[in-house]
C-alpha cells in the first residue's frame, strides 16, 4: 500500500483584533459548509474505474471517505481525491474496481471548520461491483432438476419447488413464469451470502403453488434478472436486465374425468339399423375406455363392450337391449383410479318377430296322447300374442294356452285343425304362424237330443250329432233298426261344420225310438246314441235375486223338454206341493216352469223338487235353497285400440246377503283397484278387468269369500274323517263344490254350512 506524508505550513496572519467569540459567530453565519452533492448507490463492473461525486459548499475541512466505516487515504492509482479542493469537490475516484475491496459501504466526510463545528458526513452509499450470478437452477425437494427436465406430481400436491441463483452481486432478480403467465406473486424471494463466496449473494425463490389438472403439460420457468446479464431484444427484460432462465415440463397426474357420452340417455334405435356409442374422457396417465353392458339376470355384473370408447353395433338386435355406462381408468402411484357416466337405456325397436314350435308347423299325434304346439316372440315393445283355431271359432284357443304353449295330455279330434299364431306390438305388421295339427285315431262323436214346438203347436225333436275327425260325408244318422235316415218332408238333415242334425217335425209315437249318429275314417268307426221317448227330461236351477225393494228372492226354473206334458209341479223337501201365495209366484213361460220365493230367509232353506210327468212317465230334479252363495266365474279377452289386450273377469254370485266378494290372484292375494286393475259391481256382477295382460304374466283368478274359506274347510274336514277319510282326501275335494256335495251325504249328514262359494 501506497502512503503519503503530507506537510501543512502554519502562517500566522496578523488581523485586527477581535475577540475569539466575534470571530466564530460570524463564520458559523456565512461560512456554514455542507454538501452541494452527495454519492449516491453506483454499480460497476470489475476492472473498470467509477466516480462517487461528493461537492461540499464552503468547505473549511479536510475531505476525507470512509469505507464499511473505516478512513481510506489516498491511494494514487486506487483512490484518488483532493483533501483541501478549493471548489469543495471532495469526489473519490477509485480505479480498477474489484469486488474484494471496493464492494462496500462508503461515505464522504468533511472535517470540522473550528475549533467547536462538526464534521458533515453524508449517508452511506453501495458501491456494488457486478458479480454475474451463476444461470438459475430448479430443486424439487433434495431433487435437481435439469434444464428440460418434466416434473411429475399429483394434482393437489404440495411440492417444495425452488429456484436458486448463486454467487451473484447484487442477489439477482427471480420470478417464475407459468406458460407465459407470471405467477411471481405466489412466491417469496431470500438473498444470503453465499457459502463458497461471501463476497456474493445466493438468491432463493420458493414457490408456493398448487398445481391443478388445467396445468398439466405447460412450462414452468424460472428466470434470474441481473444488470450483468447481457439484454436481449427478443424478450422484454425486467427493469432493462438481462435474464438467464431454467424451463421444466409440469407432469401433473390426474384421475379420469369423463367429459362426452353420446347419447348422453336413453336413446331409441330401429332393428337392424348401426348403434353407435360414442365415451370421451381426459386424465393423465390418458385414461382407459370403454363401455360396459349390464347383466340382465344381476345388475351388479357388468360386461366390457367396445374399444377406445367406441361402441357400434353393425346390426342392431332386440338382444341389444339394455342398460349401459362408460367407463374411464387409469393408475397413479400403482393407486387405480374410475370415472363411470351415468347409466344410458338403450331401447331397440320394431315389429316383432315369431317363431311356431315344432319349426315345421305340422303336428301329427295318435288319439289319446299328449301332445304340445307354441310360439314364440321377441320384439319391443313387447309383443302380445294371439292365438285362433281356424277351423272352429267356437274354440277359445287362448284359454287353453299357458306362456304361450298349448299343453294337450290327450289328444281328441276336437284339437284337430289349423291353428294361428300372432304377435302384434303395434309397430310394424303383425307377425303370424301356422300349425296344423292332425289326429290320428277313430272320430269322436256326441249327441243330444232336444224338444221344440212348431209355430203350429206340433212337437218337434232336433237330435245333434258332434263329429271330430272324419270327413262329412262319412257321418250318417241310423234308427235301431239300422236304416239309415232320408231326408224328407218331416225330417230335415244339415250339415254345419261338425255338427250333424236330423231334425224330426210332428213326432208321433211312431217315432218314439233310438237313434244312432255313426261317423267313420281311416282310422275306425265311432257311434253315439240318443232316445226319443214321450217320458219327459227335466233340469232344475236355482239362483237369488233381489226385489225392488232390496229383498233377496229365491228364484227356481225347472226347464222341462217333453213330447208331451201332462203336468209339472214344484215340491218343497217333504212332498208338499208350492203353492201360489202372497210370498210365493209360479208362471210358466214355453218350457220353463218358475216359482219364486219372495223375502226368503232360512225358514225357506230347503231341497226343491221339480216333478215333470206325461202318459209315458215321470222325471224330477231337485235344487236347494240355502244361505250359501253361488258363483260362476267367466272371462274374456279385449282388445284397444292401441292394441294392447285387456283380460275382462266377471264374476256372477246368487246370495241372500253376501257379505264380501273379492277377486283373488293364484298366490292367495287379492286384486287390488288401480292404474291397471278395475274393479267394478253392477247387481250380481262383480267384474275385474286388468289391462294391458301379457300372456306371460298372466295366472289364475280365483274368486272366494275369504271370511267364510277356514269354516267351511274346517267343517266338511271333521265329515270326512268321521266317514273314516284322510286329510289328503280333504285336500282333494276342498274347494270343489261337486264334490263337498258328497261329504253332507251319509250317515252323519249335517246342515250345509253357509258361507263358500269358489269357482
Amino acid at each position: 500500500m501506497r502512503t503519503s506524508t503530507l506537510c501543512i505550513a502554519l502562517v500566522v496572519l496578523v488581523l485586527p483584533y477581535t475577540t475569539p467569540s466575534t470571530a466564530e459567530g460570524a463564520a458559523t453565519a456565512e461560512f456554514v459548509q455542507k454538501f452541494e452533492v452527495t454519492p449516491s448507490d453506483t454499480e460497476v463492473n470489475p476492472g473498470e474505474d467509477v466516480t462517487l461525486q461528493c461537492r461540499v459548499l464552503n468547505r473549511r475541512g479536510d475531505c476525507v471517505w470512509l469505507k464499511d466505516n473505516l478512513i481510506i487515504g489516498r491511494i494514487p492509482g486506487k483512490y484518488n481525491f483532493e483533501v483541501e479542493p478549493e471548489d469543495g469537490d471532495c469526489s473519490l475516484q477509485i480505479v480498477n474496481a474489484t469486488l474484494e475491496k471496493d464492494d462496500a459501504s462508503w461515505k464522504c466526510q468533511v472535517s470540522k471548520a473550528t475549533r467547536k463545528g462538526s464534521p458533515i458526513t453524508s449517508s452511506a452509499i453501495k458501491l456494488i461491483v457486478l458479480e454475474q450470478p451463476r444461470p438459475p437452477r430448479l430443486e424439487d425437494g433434495s431433487n435437481r432438476l435439469q434444464p428440460g427436465d418434466t416434473l411429475k406430481m399429483e394434482v393437489g400436491d404440495i411440492r417444495d419447488i425452488r429456484c436458486v441463483s448463486r454467487k451473484g452481486n447484487p442477489p439477482a432478480l427471480l420470478r417464475w413464469l407459468l406458460d407465459s403467465k407470471d405467477i411471481s406473486h405466489l412466491a417469496q424471494q431470500t438473498n444470503h451470502t453465499d457459502e463458497e463466496n461471501p463476497r456474493t449473494w445466493k438468491a432463493v425463490s420458493f414457490l408456493n403453488y398448487t398445481f391443478t389438472e388445467v396445468d398439466n403439460r405447460k412450462q414452468l420457468q424460472c428466470v434470474a434478472y441481473h444488470s450483468s446479464y447481457e439484454k436481449t431484444a427478443q424478450k422484454p427484460e425486467a427493469d432493462q436486465l438481462g435474464h438467464r432462465d431454467v424451463t421444466i415440463t409440469l407432469d401433473v397426474m390426474f384421475p379420469p374425468r369423463i367429459t362426452r357420452v353420446d347419447p348422453p340417455t336413453t336413446a331409441t334405435f330401429n332393428v337392424s339399423k348401426v348403434v353407435a356409442l360414442n365415451c370421451e374422457a381426459e386424465g393423465n396417465p390418458v385414461p382407459e375406455i370403454k363401455w360396459l353392458k349390464q347383466s340382465e339376470k344381476d345388475p351388479n355384473i357388468w360386461t366390457a363392450q367396445g374399444q377406445k370408447g367406441k361402441l357400434t353395433i353393425l346390426h342392431a338386435s332386440y338382444r341389444d337391449n339394455g342398460v349401459y355406462r362408460c367407463e374411464a381408468t387409469n393408475t397413479i402411484w400403482n393407486r387405480p383410479h374410475v370415472d363411470k357416466s351415468q347409466e344410458i337405456r338403450i331401447d331397440i325397436r320394431g315389429p316383432p318377430e315369431l317363431k311356431a314350435f315344432p319349426e315345421s308347423g305340422h303336428v301329427e299325434v295318435k288319439k289319446g296322447e299328449p301332445f304340445e304346439i307354441g310360439c314364440t316372440a321377441s320384439g319391443n315393445p313387447n309383443p302380445v300374442l294371439t292365438w285362433r283355431h281356424m277351423n272352429d271359432s267356437s274354440i277359445d284357443v287362448n284359454a287353453l294356452v299357458e306362456k304361450n304353449v298349448m299343453r294337450i295330455s290327450s289328444a281328441d279330434h276336437m284339437h284337430a285343425g289349423t291353428y294361428e299364431c300372432t304377435a302384434n306390438n303395434s309397430y310394424g305388421e303383425p307377425a303370424v304362424r301356422f300349425i296344423s295339427v292332425k289326429i290320428i285315431g277313430k272320430p269322436t262323436v256326441k249327441t243330444t237330443a232336444q224338444w221344440t214346438r212348431g209355430l203350429d203347436g206340433s212337437r218337434n225333436a232336433q237330435l245333434l250329432c258332434e263329429v271330430y275327425g272324419a270327413n262329412p260325408g262319412s257321418t250318417i244318422w241310423l234308427r235301431s233298426g239300422g236304416s239309415p235316415l232320408v231326408q224328407g218332408k218331416s225330417l230335415h238333415l244339415t250339415v254345419d261344420g261338425n255338427n250333424h242334425t236330423a231334425r224330426l217335425n210332428s213326432v208321433s209315437n211312431l217315432d218314439y225310438d233310438n237313434y244312432t249318429c255313426v261317423s267313420q275314417n281311416e282310422y275306425g268307426i265311432a257311434m253315439s246314441t240318443v232316445e226319443i221317448s214321450g217320458k219327459p227330461t227335466v233340469k232344475a236351477t236355482m239362483q237369488w235375486t233381489r226385489g225392488l225393494d232390496g229383498r233377496p228372492i229365491a228364484e227356481l226354473v225347472c226347464i222341462v223338454d217333453s213330447a208331451n206334458p201332462f203336468r209339472t209341479d214344484w215340491l218343497q223337501s217333504y212332498g208338499t206341493p208350492l203353492i201360489e201365495s202372497k210370498s210365493v209366484n209360479l208362471f210358466a213361460a214355453g218350457n220353463n216352469f218358475t216359482a219364486k220365493l219372495y223375502n226368503a230367509s232360512e225358514a225357506d232353506y230347503g231341497n226343491y223338487t221339480c216333478v215333470s210327468q206325461n202318459k209315458h212317465g215321470i222325471a224330477m230334479s231337485t235344487v236347494e235353497i240355502s244361505g250359501r252363495p253361488t258363483v260362476k266365474t267367466t272371462m274374456q279377452w279385449i282388445r284397444g285400440l292401441d292394441g294392447s289386450r285387456s283380460a275382462e273377469l266377471v264374476c256372477e254370485v246368487h246370495s241372500p246377503n253376501p257379505s264380501r266378494t273379492i277377486w283373488l290372484r293364484s298366490g292367495g292375494s287379492p286384486l287390488v283397484h288401480g292404474e291397471s286393475v278395475h274393479l267394478h259391481v253392477d247387481n250380481n256382477n262383480h267384474s275385474a278387468k286388468v289391462q294391458q295382460c301379457e300372456r306371460t304374466g298372466l295366472r289364475q283368478l280365483h274368486l272366494r269369500l275369504r271370511e267364510q274359506i277356514r269354516h267351511f274347510y274346517e267343517h266338511c274336514r271333521g265329515l270326512r274323517q268321521a266317514n273314516g277319510e284322510s286329510d289328503r282326501a280333504v285336500e282333494t275335494w276342498y274347494g270343489w263344490e261337486p264334490r263337498c256335495r258328497t261329504c253332507m251325504h251319509g250317515k252323519q249328514r249335517q246342515p250345509k254350512p253357509h258361507g263358500l262359494a269358489s269357482q
